[in-house]
């Protein structure tokens, strides 16, 4: 039976959205928090939730990478 996707695919897709998040939130202000959007008005607020999606977007990669040179 053939897979539909890989795990490493379905990871870097994981990694490009949380790394659009982060985009999204610095720029306009429109964040991801518990589930939907908040539009945040204080610019420190939206560096903290941006460094957040950030780190989540690296982490992604990085299991990217160690699943697919281990496949």
């Amino acid at each position: 039976m053939k897979k539909m996707f890989s795990f490493p695919i379905l990871i870097l897709i994981v990694a490009i959205v949380n790394l659009g998040l982060t985009i999204l939130c610095l720029s306009l202000g429109y964040c991801v928090s518990t589930r939907r959007f908040l539009h945040i008005h204080d610019f420190n607020e939206r560096i903290w939730l941006s460094a957040l999606h950030f780190l989540a977007g690296v982490v992604a990669i990085f299991l990217f990478y160690q699943f697919a040179k281990n496949e």
